[in-house]
């Protein structure tokens, strides 16, 4: 593996002891640990092909971290040797943080997994309810804008060719059928929600646990936080974890919302995010089928288009996953557990 292009020399990390390995696989961000003589730490370059607006990503990170941190945030960012956050060598953009010690599931496997999830992100957004929005950049502007999403998959419909057209279409058909209802919850409801500061990608594998038990110990990978609404990272964690089959499953008859995760999830993230107002509250329901649809839209629109954003295994893989949620859609309850 070739890490000569890190910037070891621009931060003040002592020796290495070994050489850098790299985390995870490298789809969005290059991630190293380093272990130094000084401890354990984590260097990232950022991916301006993914982020076209890195210098709003650093400045929102930046924000949300020091807004954090006086409230027990176990992260944080190390200067670099001139004490910049984020660190630019070349084209490149880099930073440094803490390694914390803890596990990451793709997948939950009882109730108090569901739970952990639940309180970690109803505490993110009760810890952030304080930092002015208006202060963030909207680095990835109508994210979550299904309207939006559907005008993509419009495009993406003109475009297609004709066998790939035919191989999803009854999944087509499916996501076209409800997109008036959804579209018209999203103009009636969503947009009028309070706006606040949001995670925008609040799954499953974002919440680090303890290396010992099933608790909370960080919510992860703040690139994404922007201007928003919280209610659709909780919509994104029903999506989540709340499935016994991950979202590539081909199992449909076992693609379905298990209801006591389902429970100990919103009971969990309503426990935490005790600030929400009722019309908020009123909202979340509706919000797990409403993200559940937009990412059907976004494998079906990938998949028209040829499998461009999202890597993909074997050749049907956007469309199997465009399957799986919207069966999942299916499934989800309209109304929080009494």
């Amino acid at each position: 593996m070739k890490t000569t292009h890190l910037p070891l020399s621009a931060y003040d990390l002592g020796t290495l002891n070994t050489p850098p390995q790299q985390l995870g696989q490298g789809h969005i961000n290059q991630t190293y640990l380093l272990e130094t003589e000084k401890g354990r730490f984590v260097m990232q370059e950022l991916n301006g092909a993914v982020f076209p607006n890195l210098s709003g990503l650093a400045q929102n990170v930046e924000q949300v971290v020091g807004h954090l941190k006086p409230q027990g945030y176990p992260l944080y960012l190390l200067p670099d040797r001139n004490g910049n956050l984020h660190h630019q060598e070349g084209n490149s953009l880099w930073r440094v943080w803490n390694f914390l010690e803890g596990r990451s599931l793709t997948q939950v496997s009882k109730a108090k997994e569901a739970t952990a999830a639940g309180k970690a992100f109803g505490a993110f957004a009760r810890q952030l309810q304080t930092l002015d929005p208006a202060g963030l950049t909207e680095h990835l502007p109508r994210f979550h804008d299904l309207g939006w999403r559907y005008q993509q998959l419009d495009d993406a419909l003109r475009r297609a060719d004709d066998i790939r057209l035919t191989q999803a279409k009854p999944w087509l058909d499916q996501a076209l059928e409800i997109r008036r209802e959804m579209i018209q919850w999203q103009h009636d409801v969503a947009d009028s929600l309070p706006r606040r500061v949001a995670h925008y990608d609040a799954k499953l594998s974002n919440v680090l646990l303890y290396p010992d038990r099933d608790e909370p110990l960080a919510v992860l990978d703040l690139d994404t936080v922007m201007p928003g609404t919280p209610i659709f990272d909780f919509g994104d964690l029903v999506r989540s974890a709340t499935c016994p089959e991950p979202e590539d499953s081909t199992d449909l008859d076992r693609v379905k919302v298990n209801l006591e995760w389902h429970r100990a999830l919103s009971e969990a993230f309503l426990s935490e995010a005790n600030f929400l107002t009722k019309e908020e509250k009123a909202a979340l329901p509706q919000a797990g089928r409403y993200l559940t649809l937009l990412m059907a839209v976004r494998f079906l629109t990938d998949f028209l288009n040829g499998d461009r954003y999202y890597a993909t295994s074997y050749p049907h893989h956007n469309l199997d996953r465009a399957a799986n949620q919207l069966t999942l859609f299916s499934t989800i309850p309209t109304d929080l557990p009494g």
